[in-house]
């Protein structure tokens, strides 16, 4: 009996061996179709992607109706709507997806069913894909199927985390974004304020409300400006601009604490486009935040022609800050332009390339006799963004255009093979540090999403293309071009790859030409499903909303556990 006791123990480690062996040549096994599959939907090969929606591996799968909504050619679509019945949640789930970025109206009986589908993400998936169906057609379904997600009561309150490793309001969230993609003012209204007032105090209600010029959604944008929730003061104070009647509004949330919301707020006036705007956007010119100035002098520079306010502007030209300088030029050629020349005239050189933009934008605008004068100076400038302000560039000869190489298949296995969980347990994430001159910026990437996307920003960020770079500061996000150690270089844009992950507060999106990415300053969920999601800011949001145009990325560090 001992002895069979010992046999059985000696036979263990084999056993084990064994299995190690089987798992490791079916995971290399299953990151070679991926990698084909990746290479398929990079050359267009319809055939080959229909087959693996067929594969038996649930990872192929999936990762095929990615490729398949990608490539939208409608031979794909019978095979995307079967597997919305596929036995794997995650294979449902991307079915759902996909089925909703080809606008597939032939799946919506099946995705109606998928409301009740046992697995949360299947439903929240289905409900954001009959959102992009056909306007109006979903709307009702969808404001049914939110009423049994949102707790009780005439005034529902939800503060959620999207960067929580538990999201318990993915359904809902999913579902109020989806009616507000519907476009049917009527039924969302019903939604979000019925004759009791405004519902629901959460920042997607905003956002849906923001989606429509009509006045009887004003209330509820005046609800969300008064939230306890930034995100939501922040949506409704950018969109008040839309409605003649919520200046009101807009002048309480230029006192806002939260300095996001007061950018925000400018944005709002700006879109007035007013003198009483003007009037209630000159006070943050002596703002103690440079981008508040900058954003007061965006508000006159989208405004009418006020003579009268161009001596309070003039100060801003010798701002410290050049964003502020920029704004200051686009000011005063609206407020006073044919003061503006002579104004010019008597300007030393400007260091910033920034500002420097600016002038050549705001000059190609007046055109005529200033125009013809100032604007060859700046297109020999030696700032390429500079050059591109002044007017179009001669185009660059197809001769010397590289042409997109084949992506070879290894690239695809490289990408993950450091992140893939093994036997042992031990996994890998590959995470990137942006020293900047405001802070430290840390992302977490997401290889399995967007293998091809992660690689090449990897490779580019360990070239240092990134070393140096100054930041482009968008309304929603900063951007960021490969930089000065590559600038001869010629560097395609990054991949673009489907993704289920939301463009939320913080991600780090593919974004612009030479292998450009950009870190989102606010949700954009009109992004979903279109941007390719290279991973999140996990430490150091704080530091990305503090970025101003004249911020530079010192340094780039890769660490990915090796």
């Amino acid at each position: 009996m001992l002895r069979h006791v010992h046999a059985r123990r000696a036979r263990l480690p084999l056993a084990a061996a064994v299995l190690i062996l089987v798992a490791s040549a079916a995971e290399a096994d299953r990151g070679e179709r991926l990698a084909r599959l990746s290479d398929a939907e990079h050359q267009r090969n319809v055939g080959a992607v229909a087959s693996a929606l067929a594969d038996p591996d649930r990872g192929v799968r999936r990762r095929a109706a990615l490729a398949a909504a990608t490539l939208g050619d409608p031979q794909l679509w019978p095979a995307i709507q079967s597997l919305l019945d596929d036995p794997e949640p995650a294979v449902r789930a991307a079915a759902a997806f996909a089925s909703g970025l080809i606008r597939d109206g032939a799946a919506r009986p099946r995705l109606e069913a998928r409301l009740a589908d046992p697995d949360v993400e299947v439903r929240a998936r289905a409900a954001e894909a009959l959102g992009r169906l056909t306007p109006g057609t979903t709307a009702s379904r969808l404001a049914q199927h939110l009423d049994t997600l949102l707790p009780p009561g005439p005034r529902v309150t939800v503060r959620d985390e999207p960067a929580a490793q538990s999201d318990p309001w993915l359904e809902a969230r999913l579902t109020l974004l989806a009616l507000g993609a519907q476009r049917d003012p009527a039924v969302a209204l019903r939604s979000l304020s019925p004759p009791t007032g405004p519902r629901i105090d959460w920042w997607p209600a905003a956002w849906v409300a923001s989606r429509f010029e009509s006045p009887a959604m004003l209330p509820v944008l005046e609800s969300a400006a008064a939230s306890s929730s930034v995100p939501s003061r922040a949506l409704a104070a950018a969109s008040l601009g839309r409605h003649p009647a919520g200046l009101a509004a807009l002048r309480r949330l230029l006192a806002d604490p939260e300095p996001a919301v007061v950018s925000a707020a400018l944005r709002g006036l700006a879109e007035h486009r007013t003198q009483a705007a003007a009037e209630a956007a000159l006070p943050l010119m002596r703002s103690a935040r440079p981008e508040h100035r900058a954003g007061a002098l965006g508000v006159l520079a989208a405004g009418p022609a006020l003579p009268e306010l161009a001596a309070r502007v003039l100060p801003a030209l010798a701002d410290e800050d050049p964003e502020v300088r920029a704004r200051a030029h686009e000011a005063l050629a609206r407020l006073e332009p044919e003061a503006y020349p002579l104004l010019l005239s008597g300007l030393d050189s400007e260091p910033s390339s920034l500002v420097r933009e600016a002038m050549a934008r705001t000059i190609r605008a007046i055109g005529g006799p200033l125009a013809a004068a100032r604007l060859p100076e700046f297109a020999a400038d030696p700032d390429p963004a500079v050059r591109a302000a002044a007017g179009p560039q001669a185009p660059e000869p197809s001769s010397a255009r590289r042409q997109q190489p084949r992506r070879p298949l290894a690239d695809h296995l490289a990408a993950t093979a450091p992140y893939q969980l093994h036997l042992s347990g031990q996994i890998y994430s590959p995470r990137v540090v942006l020293e900047t001159t405001a802070g430290r910026i840390e992302l977490l990437l997401d290889p399995v999403h967007a293998p091809l996307a992660v690689a090449d920003f990897v490779a580019l960020a360990r070239r240092g293309a990134y070393d140096g770079t100054p930041l482009r500061h968008l309304l929603a996000e900063v951007e960021v071009s490969a930089g000065p150690a590559l600038a001869a270089a010629a560097i395609d844009p990054l991949p673009a790859e489907r993704t289920l992950r939301p463009t939320g507060r913080g991600t780090a999106l593919a974004s612009g030409p030479a292998g450009g990415f950009a870190l989102s300053l606010v949700a954009q969920p009109e992004r979903d499903g279109s941007a390719t999601v290279l991973g999140a800011v996990t430490v150091g949001l704080d530091v990305v909303r503090r970025l101003r145009p004249h911020d530079q990325i010192r340094a780039v560090v890769v660490w990915d556990g090796r």
